[in-house]
C-alpha cells in the first residue's frame, strides 16, 4: 500500500514565514494551563508582526484587520480589541523580542554598521546648548540607544538601550557578544 504524504498548504508566503517563526521560537501554544485560552501564542505573535508590518496605529490596524483573510487563516474565533493587542505588545519581554529578531535576521550578512545616539528627557541637545554658550545645564535623565544593521537590507540585527552616558564601543561590545557575527576576508573595492 502506498503511503500518501500530505504537504502543508499555505495561503501566503507571510503565513509560511509566521508558522516557521513560531516553530523556531519553540514557544508553548499557551503560556498558562488553566487561564483564558481564547488566543494561542501563534495567533498573538502573528498579529503582533502583522501590526508592526502595517506601520499603522493600533486602532487603525484593528479596524482594517477585521476586513482581512487573516482572521480565517489564523483560525481566530474573534478579533482582538485594541486594548488586547496593546496588552500583548507589553506581554513579551526583551528576551523574547530578541529571540524573534534572531529568527527573522538574514542568514548571509555581508556588510554591517553600528551607531548610537543619546536622548535627553527634554529632547534638547546638550552639545548645541554648550555651543551657544548656555553655562548651566541642569541634570536631566538621559538614555542612549545603539543599533546594529545589515547595510544592504537595512534590517536591524540587534539593538541596545541604556539609561546612562556610555561610549558607543561599550554598546558595540555587548551587541557583538550577543550575535554570531562571522568575519569575512576583507577585499579591496574593485577586485
Amino acid at each position: 500500500m502506498l503511503q500518501q504524504i500530505i504537504l502543508p498548504r499555505y495561503n501566503s508566503d507571510m503565513e509560511k514565514q509566521l508558522v516557521n517563526l513560531f516553530h523556531e521560537m519553540d514557544l508553548p501554544l499557551h503560556f498558562n494551563k488553566t487561564g483564558n485560552k481564547e488566543f494561542t501564542n501563534y495567533q498573538r505573535i502573528s498579529i503582533i508582526i502583522l501590526f508592526y508590518k502595517s506601520k499603522k496605529s493600533i486602532r487603525d490596524f484593528i479596524v482594517e484587520f477585521q476586513e482581512t483573510k487573516w482572521i480565517y487563516w489564523l483560525g481566530l474565533e474573534k478579533v482582538p480589541k485594541k486594548s488586547t493587542l496593546h496588552d500583548w505588545l507589553k506581554m513579551f519581554n526583551m528576551q523574547t523580542i530578541r529571540k524573534i529578531c534572531k529568527v527573522l535576521t538574514p542568514k548571509n550578512v555581508e556588510l554591517t554598521s553600528i551607531d548610537g545616539t543619546g536622548f535627553d528627557s527634554w529632547q534638547r541637545s546638550r552639545h548645541y546648548e554648550k555651543r551657544v554658550g548656555e553655562a548651566h545645564i541642569p541634570h536631566m535623565p538621559y538614555a542612549k540607544a545603539g543599533i546594529f544593521i545589515d547595510v544592504k537590507t537595512q534590517i536591524v540585527l540587534d539593538f541596545d538601550f541604556v539609561m546612562s552616558h556610555e561610549h558607543d564601543v561599550k554598546i558595540a561590545e555587548r551587541i557583538f557578544k550577543r550575535n554570531d557575527v562571522k568575519l569575512h576576508e576583507a577585499r579591496p573595492r574593485g577586485i
